[in-house]
């Protein structure tokens, strides 16, 4: 079965890195919006398996994206020292029903 990934990013380094990695995992699927009407835009278009965003509006981001596909599952690009303090309880209850 083939997974199917949108990328919110603008970074060219960055979209390359997640690709790279997406790539040596297996993922042929990935698609990428540099801005958040993008990213809307696909989503409104196409089913998702994963969505990744950056850290930053990350709450914002979430809430957008979960209106338009309930069941996306969406993971936050950034540094876990950075996370805002308002994300730090759904990260740790995604990191526990992880493990």
């Amino acid at each position: 079965m083939k997974r199917r990934i949108l990328i919110l990013e603008k970074d060219k380094r960055a979209i390359g890195r997640l690709r790279q990695a997406f790539g040596n995992a297996g993922v042929e699927l990935v698609d990428q919006a540099p801005t958040m009407r993008e990213a809307c835009e696909a989503l409104a278009r196409d089913r998702y398996d994963l969505v990744v965003i950056p850290l930053d509006h990350a709450q914002h981001q979430l809430s957008v994206f979960r209106a338009i596909q309930p069941g996306v599952a969406i993971a936050i690009n950034g540094r876990a020292d950075k996370i805002p303090d308002e994300l730090k309880a759904e990260v740790a209850a995604i990191q526990e029903a992880i493990v």
